[in-house]
């Protein structure tokens, strides 16, 4: 009897302490990203995804349809979420709850990925280097195509990374490969260094087979949307490839009103930011590409050719969305939000080079990583300056004259603009610079006490690596603080909001039969028109002032989805209800509603107290 107890204890297989603390990181994740996803209010981009997204998956517009919505990405960015909703149900609710899943399913695919390359601890480590990231979080529990895209690129991974991959497996890689890039534009890299990844790792049968579902799933897309569709390739092609088809752009020689022009230092501040809230991603990929075991250091060759895919792949993503948003002028604060789209590859890059390194590593390199350690804390110090910044300056200090302590305190800024004649700005920036060059300082001298300590030890570890590898559990400590991941979103809240938006959807569906006409105005996104039965709006409106010109030929504007002041003042007299944010009243849609054609009602609710005018003013017309 005890034999059987004993062998029948034996099947029974207990996580190791590794999986239980990765486990712990998903319940972790999970209920903080729930937060986010009630406490956030919606925003313009949002809004969009659902709302256009529920209408193309509802057949009332298609994609790329003239004088429909504005189709500013590729089709399924916005067709997933409206089928989920078809499923499930219109409306914010349904949106939230299907980002917060897909936060789940990534966290499995990565941690799927890391444990098959290394150990369960080094799976817990990537885990929780999402979990503890509010800024990922805050990211992936909204209806953006961030964490739709991150998901699938966790799957990808998941199923094509390291030997013994099986052919369906590689097909089903390569066709969310292939999703990835009808969802997003910009990730088209994926597919290619995907199926040469295949061809190398998997050799010349998973290769093709890689090869031949990605060119019938691109290509058939691509068919279907034929030729609007390449309009969306022609808006990001650089200039020179771009100009032989510049017939097919529309020119709407018009102004548009949305412009932006940032200066230098805001684009340095965006580049730090983006390094900054992505630091384990970031510095876990330098930490890589400095330590690069050599060939024959790596413990398995297929976790090598893992390793070369990856950096490849990271190397060639970031440069292209730092041209895009830093060099560019479309969207140059976007770049933190753009690293969101690939940030996992980091980590797990950081893992596989970690996990194998051994060998002396050189002086050089040694020297290279304290010198790009420095680089990394002062530019991350400069980031700060909006968040942790404004607490540094004003430090209080003694106050000195004359190299004596005089009596009471003064400001740290105060005392350096005195003493060194520098303005307030340039201590602005340049104080919380130096606090960064300070804590470079300080991981190094630490490094170097670690290094005498592991020396007595007779490990072979370097200053270089010692204090790199501090930086990176320094960063990963530090991840949840506003040093690093926690930076203030524009959107942030407290409370439950989605029943909120469910009350104000439903007040506003009370007041508007179906079949009427909208005529809409809101920053905020439409999500409140989910909740309206039958309606009929005008589609430009949907991108507010971001697709609003300043002249330009009416119906030509119309067609393409963009619009301008005769167009907004004619879709007034076809109106049957306007619907205007209260923050949204003002200058010229002030004139443009006529007390002599409209009767104002009761606004609805007020969403949220984090933002002033967050209800919405119904005006009907007069019958």
């Amino acid at each position: 009897m005890k034999k059987f107890v004993q062998s029948d204890r034996s099947l029974i297989k207990f996580p190791s302490p590794g999986d239980l603390i990765s486990l712990l990181g998903g319940f972790f994740y999970f209920f903080k990203a729930l937060s986010y996803a009630q406490s956030l209010f919606s925003t313009l981009d949002e809004g969009n995804y659902l709302y256009k997204g529920l209408l193309f998956a509802t057949d009332v517009y298609k994609p790329f349809q003239p004088y429909g919505p504005s189709t500013g990405s590729m089709p399924l960015s916005f067709l997933i979420p409206g089928w989920v909703q078809m499923l499930f149900g219109p409306g914010i609710r349904t949106g939230r709850y299907f980002a917060v899943a897909l936060g789940i399913i990534m966290l499995a695919a990565l941690w799927s990925t890391t444990k098959r390359f290394s150990n369960s601890w080094w799976a817990a480590f990537v885990v929780w280097a999402i979990a503890l990231n509010p800024f990922l979080e805050k990211i992936y529990s909204q209806v953006f195509s961030e964490g739709l895209v991150a998901t699938m690129l966790a799957l990808v991974l998941a199923l094509s990374l390291g030997k013994k991959r099986s052919l369906w497996q590689i097909t089903a890689a390569s066709f969310i490969a292939s999703l990835i890039v009808l969802t997003r534009q910009n990730l088209f890299p994926i597919v290619p260094f995907l199926v040469l990844y295949c061809f190398w790792e998997h050799e010349k049968k998973a290769g093709i087979i890689a090869l031949s579902v990605a060119a019938i799933t691109l290509i058939g897309f691509h068919i279907y949307y034929y030729p609007e569709i390449l309009l969306i390739w022609l808006k990001i092609l650089p200039g020179f490839i771009a100009k032989p088809f510049s017939s097919l752009i529309f020119d709407p020689d018009a102004t548009r009103t949305w412009q932006t022009q940032t200066q230098i230092l805001g684009r340095l501040l965006s580049f730090w930011d983006g390094i900054r809230l992505h630091f384990l991603a970031i510095s876990g990929t330098i930490f890589s590409w400095i330590f690069w075991p050599r060939k024959n250091d790596w413990k398995d060759q297929s976790k090598f050719r893992s390793a070369v895919f990856l950096t490849a792949l990271f190397a060639t993503l970031f440069i292209m969305h730092t041209w895009a948003s830093i060099f560019r002028n479309y969207c140059v604060f976007c770049f933190p939000n753009y690293l969101t789209f690939f940030n996992e590859i980091g980590i797990i890059l950081f893992v596989l080079t970690a996990s194998n390194l051994s060998g002396k590593i050189s002086a050089i390199k040694q020297t290279i990583a304290v010198i790009i350690l420095m680089l990394i804390t002062t530019g991350i110090g400069f980031s700060t300056y909006q968040d942790v910044g404004k607490a540094l300056l004003q430090i209080q200090i003694p106050r000195v004259r004359e190299l004596a302590i005089q009596p009471g305190t003064t400001e740290l800024w105060r005392l350096l603009s005195n003493k060194f004649n520098l303005s307030f700005k340039t201590l602005e920036y340049g104080i919380p610079a130096a606090f960064g060059v300070s804590a470079g300082i300080f991981i190094f001298a630490v490094g170097i006490i670690l290094r005498l300590i592991w020396k007595k030890q007779r490990k072979k570890l370097g200053i270089g690596t010692a204090s790199f590898l501090l930086l990176i559990g320094l960063g990963m400590f530090l991840t949840p603080t506003m040093l690093l991941g926690d930076r203030p979103s524009r959107n942030e809240c407290t409370g439950n909001l989605i029943p909120v938006y469910e009350s104000v959807g439903t007040y506003l569906n009370n007041q508007i039969p179906p079949g009427s006409k909208v005529w809409w105005w809101s920053s905020s996104g439409p999500v409140p028109l989910l909740y309206l039965e039958d309606i009929r709006i005008f589609p430009p409106q949907l991108n507010n002032r971001f697709n609003y010109f300043i002249d330009g030929d009416s119906q030509r504007l119309y067609e393409h989805g963009y619009w301008n002041e005769e167009l907004a003042l004619k879709w007034l007299h076809e109106t049957d209800f306007a619907l205007i944010e209260g923050k949204d009243f003002y200058g010229d849609v002030v004139e443009w509603i006529n007390p002599d054609l409209f009767d104002e009602l009761l606004p609805s609710k007020i969403i949220h107290e984090c933002e002033t005018g967050a209800y919405y003013r119904i005006f009907r017309r007069k019958r």
